[in-house]
């Protein structure tokens, strides 16, 4: 089974590691599934938990967020974007 999963459920798995997001992390490295994902939601991840407001409240650092993104990273197919689409009205979104 291949799946997307959303930003948001990658950053809860990792500033909540006993949540139901963090059971996907799990699964993924179980081989139960692999995720889909590509370099905008790579670089997203990235971002969102480099946010000063986020690794303060949760206390995580550089190399706790490098293996996290390396763990999603290596369990997953990385797919190639063409033209970026606008979808949404949060180009975030698109």
């Amino acid at each position: 089974m291949i799946a997307v999963v959303d930003t948001s459920v990658w950053v809860s798995a990792l500033i909540n590691p006993k949540g139901f997001p963090a059971r996907i992390i799990a699964h993924l490295q179980r081989g139960d599934f692999v995720s889909a994902t590509s370099s905008y939601i790579l670089d997203e991840l990235r971002a969102v938990l480099h946010r000063p407001r986020i690794r303060t409240k949760y206390g995580l650092i550089s190399e706790e967020i490098a293996l996290h993104v390396r763990k999603i990273e290596s369990h997953s197919v990385l797919v190639s974007l063409g033209t970026p689409l606008k979808l949404c009205r949060d180009p975030w979104d698109d």
